[in-house]
């Protein structure tokens, strides 16, 4: 089984044969260059795999030729759903919750024994709050600590970035609009950290707090606030979401 996980900045595949398993990275270049990920490909030889991208459509539609080009087997997309497992969405619509965030949920719910916060600190920060009663009540999206203002942007480009609801961050949003965020400064651990604490009392004490993506290890060297790190949280999520699945 290949997982591929398709990001803003890099595509991450997790190969899984006879209960071992290898992790490679690949840049996601800005001229859409997938040599390395192509060569990669052409190294293996796997019929089942499974794709959750949350990058545009072009390079997204690249991937899947590329791996049917080379594996000759077509990438089963993975995306976000309505409810699984027992677990609800929460968002306004369903669809628009961004899969990488969507299976970060669902690994983070199968993991914690209460409520809980997910940290997700890549070329975006996600920051998402799950209630054990009450499912999921939302998030909020930031640009990520070396992330350009006009980079994040282009991230999202059917948003109206002079909308008001961009800085109205006093609860978790339920919808892209509501979730996304810009301060007038750059985005530091301690702001990240400050809208946590001022949403810890939506949920039942104590609550967990999971780091992923590729600065967790960052934030985790300088908070003082009980937490695990848990890279590989999205893989582990589509692993729930393909075995629920059948």
């Amino acid at each position: 089984m290949l997982l591929i996980d398709c990001g803003n900045s890099a595509i991450k595949c997790r190969l899984i044969q006879s209960d071992k398993v290898v992790d490679q990275v690949f840049p996601v270049h800005q001229y859409r260059d997938l040599t390395d990920f192509t060569n990669y490909l052409k190294t293996i030889s796997i019929d089942k795999i499974y794709l959750a991208s949350v990058s545009d459509e072009e390079i997204t539609q690249k991937i899947k030729q590329t791996v049917l080009q080379n594996l000759h087997s077509v990438a089963i997309s993975i995306t976000s759903l309505a409810e699984l497992g027992g677990l609800k969405n929460g968002y306004d619509d369903y669809k628009q919750l961004g899969v990488d965030r969507w299976l970060t949920l669902l690994a983070a719910d199968e993991l914690s024994a209460g409520d809980c916060f997910i940290i997700d600190a890549g070329t975006a920060i996600k920051i998402e709050i799950l209630s054990k009663k009450r499912g999921y009540l939302g998030g909020a999206i930031l640009p990520g600590f070396r992330t350009a203002r006009q980079r994040f942007m282009r991230l999202f480009p059917h948003i109206d970035f002079d909308d008001p609801a961009l800085q109205r961050i006093a609860e978790p949003g339920k919808s892209t609009l509501e979730c996304l965020y810009i301060p007038d400064l750059p985005v530091s651990i301690e702001s990240v950290m400050d809208i946590v604490k001022s949403w810890q009392l939506l949920l039942q004490q104590p609550y967990q707090l999971f780091l992923t993506g590729q600065d967790a290890n960052q934030i985790s060297q300088q908070i003082k606030v009980d937490h695990v790190v848990i890279p590989d949280l999205l893989f582990k999520g589509m692993l729930k979401q393909i075995h629920l699945q059948g």
